[in-house]
């Protein structure tokens, strides 16, 4: 029995005091590592917002670009074109779902398609997409919205290489 009595150890207090800092602690370091994760979602939020609407706006100035017979409608929303790769009629606009889409016009039935695949939205949308015709040139702007709002505004202007009616 003497033996056990002299082998040093640590007390109560001492034990419930190095638990309590451990869990101060673990509770400060669990509350940076919610808003490091935060942070980073919002991050990669706003450069993937950024690389939709750049995305966006290319494969759209592309198909104005080289596209024939562009009508610019009234609402500024839609634009009519004659597409290399759509066809005749083809119609560039927004479906409710916040994606470019094209409806082909042909005959008595209509095919709508993605401008751009389903991925590349990323839980992404684009909002308030407008076509504006000036002096030849078509300016297409768009914004792109996630769940905290508008992340990311952008616009650009094309000259078609054929006469927009």
């Amino acid at each position: 029995m003497r033996k056990l009595a002299k082998k040093a150890g640590f007390s109560l207090a001492e034990t419930l005091i190095t638990v309590a800092v451990l869990a101060i602690v673990t509770a400060g370091g669990a509350a940076v590592t919610g808003q490091i994760i935060s942070t980073r979602t919002a991050m990669i939020q706003a450069a993937d917002s950024q690389v939709l609407a750049s995305t966006a706006l290319e494969a759209l100035a592309d198909e104005i670009r080289f596209g024939q017979e562009l009508e610019v409608e009234a609402d500024e929303k839609s634009i009519r074109l004659y597409s290399t790769i759509f066809g005749y009629e083809a119609k560039i606009s927004l479906d409710s779902n916040g994606r470019i889409v094209i409806t082909e016009q042909g005959g008595t039935s209509s095919d709508v398609k993605q401008l751009l695949a389903g991925k590349a939205y990323t839980g992404l949308r684009i909002d308030d997409l407008k076509f504006e015709e000036v002096s030849g040139n078509v300016t297409i702007s768009l914004k792109v919205v996630g769940r905290n709002g508008v992340l990311w505004e952008d616009s650009l202007t094309v000259r078609p290489l054929n006469k927009v009616t």
